[in-house]
């Protein structure tokens, strides 16, 4: 569930049986390859799925 953190980023978060999960996206024209990089990984993780199956759900 997005809401918004400031004008420049959103929050997005995320329920779980041993809790919340929060992760802050950035509403830039451009994020950095480090940053979108380091999105992924952090929601991959939590979600126990690959980099790769996260990347082919979001196309």
């Amino acid at each position: 569930m997005p809401f918004c953190d400031s004008e420049a980023d959103i929050q997005m978060k995320k329920m779980f049986t041993e809790g919340e999960h929060r992760i802050t996206i950035p509403l830039h024209d451009e994020i950095a390859k480090g940053t979108l990089n380091d999105i992924i990984t952090k929601v991959s993780q939590k979600n126990c799925i690959t980099k790769e199956e996260l990347v082919n759900l979001l196309r």
